[in-house]
């Protein structure tokens, strides 16, 4: 288990045993280790280690740009709901499946994507309400799909009340701090969760996520560093290339802007400034306006 978090509070409080900061970190630690204890106790495992692997593969190709490889991802996570139809585990990634379809401009109706999305989260808190991991699909389909924040918000409180360790979660409750214009929370939140997840398909993302709540706090050399390091492990994923793109052109940095929207283009042929303000929840906070006009100076076209 890994368990990062961060407190403050005077050294003399430390010191005479009576530190707040102390107290709280032992609490949270005591109600990571009881939930940890309760959650493996009655978590339903994969019936065999070649189901996991099959997991594991899907959730690695689910991560990729290439449609036939993010195609294949789906087609693994059907075997295996074939084999199981209330594993909640594989009915949450199948969720996320069809949110990351919508993320990566690979769906053609984001309507449909979405509410088989919210089915396979309601799905998967029928066989198991208290996993974490379904909360967090959940928050990520409101936050990220409806741009219902405070909805949003719930889920990923639930999703961290089960499990206070759950990086997703932690993450995303974190972005979504930032789409609400609490711009520390959001960069506090997303390092945190950055600092549970050193390694694995998923740290792209990650990478980026956190990239977009520096990007939301003005720390535009820190959002490029964070965006550059996602796109070196996933060179054409799109909210990358964005927060990237309006980092640079925020900082006066144009020439290396519209190359990087350039990529974006390719990467995203349909992209326009109208998708970006009806579909990304990027869009919505009250730097939105500025984000387009960064994206809309660096060649986006309108429409």
């Amino acid at each position: 288990m890994i368990w990062s978090r961060h407190f403050e509070g005077p050294l003399s409080e430390l010191m005479a045993g009576e530190s707040r900061a102390l107290c709280e970190g032992t609490r949270q630690i005591g109600q990571t280790l009881v939930g940890e204890a309760v959650r493996i106790a009655g978590f339903k495992p994969l019936s065999s280690l070649e189901g996991h692997t099959l997991l594991m593969a899907a959730i690695s190709m689910m991560q990729e740009m290439t449609p036939d490889r993010f195609g294949r991802a789906q087609e693994i996570l059907k075997v295996l709901l074939d084999r199981d139809p209330q594993h909640p585990l594989v009915l949450t990634w199948m969720g996320f499946w069809h949110v990351l379809r919508v993320q990566k401009g690979f769906s053609s109706n984001r309507q449909m994507d979405t509410e088989l999305a919210d089915q396979f989260a309601r799905s998967a808190l029928v066989a198991d309400p208290s996993f974490s991991l379904a909360h967090t699909l959940k928050g990520v389909i409101s936050s990220h799909l409806l741009f219902h924040f405070d909805q949003a918000q719930n889920s990923y409180d639930m999703a961290l009340k089960d499990n206070p360790n759950e990086a997703l979660a932690i993450l995303l409750k974190g972005v979504t701090w930032a789409y609400q214009g609490r711009t520390i929370e959001a960069v506090e939140l997303t390092d945190a969760a950055r600092r549970l997840t050193p390694l694995g398909p998923q740290k792209y993302y990650f990478d980026s996520v956190s990239a977009f709540a520096n990007l939301s706090a003005h720390n535009y050399d820190r959002a490029i560093e964070l965006a550059e390091r996602s796109l070196q492990a996933n060179a054409s994923y799109p909210a990358s290339l964005r927060t990237k793109a309006i980092a640079l052109q925020l900082s006066g940095r144009a020439g290396e802007a519209r190359e990087v929207v350039q990529n974006l283009m390719v990467a995203s042929p349909k992209f326009n400034l109208t998708q970006y303000h009806q579909e990304h929840a990027a869009a919505a906070p009250q730097a939105g306006d500025e984000w387009s006009d960064a994206l809309k100076q660096a060649g986006v076209p309108a429409a």
